[in-house]
């Protein structure tokens, strides 16, 4: 693939329909943890959410599918192994979710943590359980590593399921 094949992957995914949905779910899922307060209540935090993770999805998608296919010369597509047993065609899927990208975005997107960190004092916000940066970071990389998989396993097995169904 060219360098603009793989940055025009990565813009289609990033406005697929899907794309608005998910954040969506996960915009309401943010909400009722209460992680985004700042952001509002009712209809109005709930769009301010949504915006954000909107933001969020479209900076990890032009990473994974877009500069870093591009930068590292590597084809962004998921090409369905379509042989083998469950398990191995799971672990196949799930082996395609763990990127660079996802991880940097997780990282960069708890952006609203960074200021009110006390720095010379003794980063206990780091570590201090809920709410830290820490725990904000990991709570999005599982959440974009979890979504990640399970496109990856519905596209790995929905030719399988779409033969049983549809018998072609």
């Amino acid at each position: 693939m060219t360098p603009g094949a793989k940055m025009k992957v990565a813009l289609d995914d990033s406005f697929d329909p899907s794309a608005f949905l998910v954040a969506g779910i996960f915009a309401g899922l943010s909400m009722a943890q209460k992680q985004y307060s700042s952001f509002g209540t009712g209809a109005q935090g709930l769009a301010n959410i949504t915006e954000e993770r909107l933001q969020i999805k479209q900076l990890a998608t032009s990473l994974t599918e877009g500069y870093f296919p591009v930068a590292l010369h590597q084809d962004p597509r998921y090409f369905v192994k379509g042989t083998g047993g469950l398990w191995k065609r799971t672990g196949y899927a799930v082996s395609r979710s763990l990127s660079l990208g996802a991880t940097m975005v997780a990282t960069t997107s708890t952006h609203q943590s960074w200021p009110e960190m006390p720095w010379p004092r003794h980063f206990q916000p780091l570590l201090s359980g809920r709410g830290s940066i820490i725990w904000n970071t990991a709570n999005k990389w599982g959440q974009q590593i979890a979504l990640d998989t399970f496109f990856n396993v519905a596209k790995e097995f929905w030719p399988d399921v779409r033969n049983k169904l549809f018998r072609h």
